[in-house]
C-alpha cells in the first residue's frame, strides 16, 4: 500500500487555530523556516542512561487535492505544544488511510481504501522510523478496502485483533504478530434492509468484553433509521449479542456514567438530520444499558433536547473518565433552513461544549471554552485524550489534548483532516 518504505520523526511547529468540521493545492505540506526558532525538522534525540524512553506518536492525516486525495503518516514525540505538524518529509500514501495499533506495542497497523490490506511497519530501536513488516489480506472475506475509523481495529493481545468491517457485516479475527486471518464472524444479523450499518467512532472495553455502539442511516437519502444497536463481543471466544432499541436512533457515542452503567447518545449527524427536517429522524435521545451491558434499559430514555432548554444536541465525548460532554446546537452562529444539508451543519463550527452529568437524572449545563464542529470524536492515546478539530474547508485538523477535562489552548495542528493517532512507544 505504501510509496516509501520508511516514516521519519517530524517534530512540531508554529502557532494554530481551532478550526470546526468531519485541500489545500499543493502536496499538504507546511514549509518549514530555517531562521525560525519554533520550527525543528529534526527528531528528539533518544534518550540513554537508563531513562524511560520518551513517548513517540504516529499522526496519519488526510489531506484532499484536485484529483482525489492523499494521505501521510509521520511520527512525533510532543503533543502537549502549540506546534504545525509538517508534512513535507511524512511518508505518502494513495488514498484515505486509517491507522491502529495496541498502545506502547512498538508497531503501527496501516490499510486504506487502496485494497483489503493491512501493513505492519516497527519502530526502529533508536525511535526514529518505521520499518516495514508483513501483510495481511482480507479479501478472501470479502473485505474490499479497510474503511471507516481507527477503532475499527481492535487488538486484545499480540497475537489476536479485529477488524469490524460494515460494509461486508463481518468481524474479522486475525493474528497481529504473524499476520495471518484466523476466520471471519458473519454479523448479518445487524444488516437492516435499504440501510448503511455504521460502526461508532469510538469502541467501549469493559472487562474481556468489546462494546461498539451502532447506527444505520439510509443508503439514498439523509434519513436516519430509528434503531438504537450495540454489538458486544467477548474476546474470549470471539461469541457475541446483539442489543436494539427502536426508541431512537444513530446512538453511535456512549460514556460511562458515575453509576457504572453506559449511557450512549445520538451522534451529532443524526441530531442534524432530525433539526433540519423533523420527520427524517427521530428525536435525539440519551440511553442507557442494563447493569450487565448488554441490554438496553427499557426504563431510561430521556429526550437530549430537554437536557439543553429545547436546544439541538448530540455526540457524548468523554476525556478523562470523569469528564463528559454534549454537543449543542448554537442557532446564533448558524443559519438552519429545510435546505440545509445535515453533514454540513454536523461539521460546522456552531456547537458549543455542555458537561454532562450521567445517571438516573442527567442534567447539562453550558461550559464556556467555545464553539466547534459536532462532529468530533475521542482520539485516546492511553497518556492523552486527544479531541480532533477539522476545519471547515478540510484543509487542516486541530488536535486539542482534553486529558484534565478541558480542551487546552496548547495544541497540534496537522494539514488535511487526521482520523488516526496511534502512540507506538
Amino acid at each position: 500500500m505504501n510509496q516509501r518504505y520508511r516514516f521519519v520523526i517530524v517534530s512540531l511547529a508554529l502557532i494554530a487555530s481551532l478550526s470546526a468540521a468531519c485541500g489545500d493545492d499543493d502536496d499538504g505540506s507546511t514549509p518549514t523556516d530555517g531562521g525560525n526558532p519554533d520550527t525543528d525538522g529534526g527528531a528528539p534525540p533518544p534518550t540513554d542512561g537508563g531513562e524511560p524512553a520518551p513517548p513517540v506518536y504516529a499522526v496519519i492525516t488526510q489531506v484532499f487535492e484536485a484529483m482525489g486525495q492523499t494521505s501521510y503518516v509521520v511520527l512525533t514525540g510532543d503533543l502537549t505544544r502549540t506546534t504545525t505538524l509538517a508534512l513535507h518529509d511524512a511518508t505518502e500514501l494513495p488514498g484515505r488511510a486509517i491507522g491502529a495499533g495496541p498502545t506502547g506495542g512498538g508497531a503501527l497497523y496501516v490499510g486504506g481504501t487502496e485494497g483489503p490490506t493491512i501493513t505492519r511497519y516497527d519502530l526502529s530501536q533508536d525511535g526514529t522510523t518505521l520499518e516495514e513488516g508483513d501483510t495481511v489480506s482480507f479479501a478472501g472475506a470479502g473485505v474490499t478496502s479497510i474503511g471507516e475509523y481507527q477503532d475499527q481495529l481492535q487488538f486484545v493481545s499480540e497475537t489476536k485483533a479485529y477488524y469490524f468491517d460494515g460494509r461486508s457485516a463481518q468481524m474479522i479475527v486475525w493474528n497481529p504478530s504473524e499476520m495471518t486471518v484466523e476466520r471471519a464472524v458473519d454479523l448479518s444479523e445487524l444488516v437492516i434492509e435499504r440501510a448503511l450499518l455504521t460502526f461508532s467512532t469510538n469502541a467501549v472495553r469493559h472487562g474481556e468484553h468489546i462494546v461498539f455502539p451502532l447506527g444505520w442511516r439510509s443508503d439514498v437519502d439523509a434519513r436516519i433509521i430509528s434503531v438504537a444497536g450495540v454489538l458486544v463481543v467477548d474476546t474470549r471466544d470471539d461469541s457475541f449479542t446483539v442489543a436494539r432499541d427502536e426508541r431512537c436512533g444513530y446512538v453511535r457515542t456512549a460514556a460511562e456514567g458515575d453509576d457504572g452503567r453506559l449511557y450512549l447518545a445520538t451522534e451529532a449527524y443524526g441530531s442534524a438530520v432530525h433539526r433540519v427536517v423533523a420527520a427524517n429522524a427521530p428525536a435525539p435521545c440519551l440511553l442507557r444499558l442494563d447493569e450487565s451491558w448488554s441490554a438496553f434499559d427499557t426504563s431510561f430514555h430521556v429526550e437530549l433536547s430537554t437536557l439543553v432548554g429545547g436546544a439541538t444536541a448530540g455526540s457524548l465525548v468523554q476525556s478523562d473518565g470523569a469528564t463528559t460532554w454534549i454537543r449543542v446546537l448554537d442557532e446564533s452562529a448558524v443559519t438552519v433552513t429545510p435546505e440545509t444539508n445535515p453533514r454540513v451543519l454536523a461539521s460546522t463550527r456552531a456547537w458549543q461544549w455542555w458537561r454532562i452529568t450521567l445517571g438516573p437524572t442527567p442534567t447539562a449545563a453550558v461550559q464556556e471554552i467555545g464553539t466547534s464542529n459536532g462532529s468530533e470524536f475521542l482520539l485516546n492515546v492511553d497518556d492523552h485524550a486527544v479531541i480532533p478539530e477539522f476545519a471547515s474547508d478540510r484543509s487542516q485538523t486541530v488536535l486539542r489534548d482534553a486529558s484534565d477535562g478541558t480542551p487546552s489552548d496548547a495544541n497540534v495542528t496537522v494539514p488535511g483532516l487526521t482520523f488516526s493517532l496511534v502512540r507506538i512507544r
